[in-house]
């Protein structure tokens, strides 16, 4: 054999231990997910076709398990040399290897495909087949952004803001109503009293619309706006809309999964090869009765 028993039985531990680690953290990120961050998840279901929260989670823990029991396999297996344990952690690895192949063709397929351009273009913001809630979210921004740092409104006095930005002719045009001296005036619009008035079913999109902005420096849904609305309005020019800021992500995110998951098959290969190698070594009493031959026959 190219490698020693206790270098196999190291190897086959190492990467069980490596698999129930995985395990383990996906079952608590699973859990975290599930208590910290459910309105999130309740917004994807009330804001897509269908409600795909519960089966997210319902495979994650699925997922985490299955790693779990692998590891485990493999752990005591390689310890023990235990044939149907290591055989149960191969089938795993096996598994795992196809798994993985599989997302890494769908990775590279969808941060690839000329089709996803197509599907999430800018233009299919508006009537988007993938994401209802679309218009709303545009709906949404429109309204915010014909009340905040503007003079009037629906014939009313609009929301005056706390601006220290420089003011361009881009920001001229957003920034009409404003204070750069009055640091109690509104930074963001559920800040502003017409909001408290008129926008208060849209709690849930304004709290989902200002983690956006923050984590992706982007303002208006499906157009760019020159300032910051659910956010800070002092934070910075946003660098895109909020839709091409996502699907971007989005795609850029398929293309790193493709290319982890190539790399996650390649070490699922070596575990199968080193799983194998581990059960057909020869113990020290078979390897003595083999030269004993070998001497018998010189």
């Amino acid at each position: 054999m190219c490698l020693p028993l206790g270098c196999l039985k190291f190897s086959v531990q190492f990467q069980a231990w490596i698999i129930l680690i995985v395990g383990v953290s996906s079952l608590i990120g699973t859990i975290v997910i599930n208590v910290d961050q459910r309105q999130y998840l309740d917004y994807l279901d009330e804001f897509t076709n269908s409600k795909p929260s519960d089966g997210i989670l319902i495979a994650l823990y699925i997922f985490s398990s299955i790693l779990i029991l692998f590891g485990i396999c493999g752990i005591i297996g390689g310890w023990k040399r235990i044939g149907t344990l290591l055989f149960c952690f191969n089938i795993g690895n096996f598994l795992l290897a196809l798994a993985f192949l599989g997302l890494a063709i769908l990775g590279f397929s969808l941060g690839q495909s000329a089709h996803w351009i197509d599907i999430f273009s800018d233009e299919q913001c508006f009537q988007s087949e993938y994401f209802t809630g679309s218009a709303t979210l545009n709906n949404v921004y429109a309204e915010a952004e014909a009340v905040f740092c503007k003079t009037i409104y629906q014939n009313a006095p609009g929301c005056q803001c706390y601006y220290t930005g420089s003011m361009t002719d881009n920001t001229s045009q957003s920034v009409q109503f404003y204070s750069n001296s009055n640091a109690d005036l509104p930074i963001r619009i559920q800040q502003c009293q017409q909001y408290n008035d008129y926008k208060s079913d849209y709690d849930e999109e304004a709290e989902y619309l200002k983690s956006i902005e923050e984590q992706f420096s982007c303002s208006g849904w499906c157009l760019p706006y020159q300032i910051y609305i659910f956010s800070d309005v002092n934070a910075g020019t946003p660098k895109d809309n909020c839709y091409g800021a996502i699907t971007g992500f989005a795609k850029d995110i398929c293309i790193y999964i493709g290319a982890v998951a190539v790399s996650v098959c390649f070490i699922m290969i070596l575990c199968i090869t080193c799983v194998l190698c581990l059960c057909f070594h020869p113990t020290k009493k078979q390897e003595g009765n083999f030269y004993s031959r070998m001497a018998h026959y010189d």
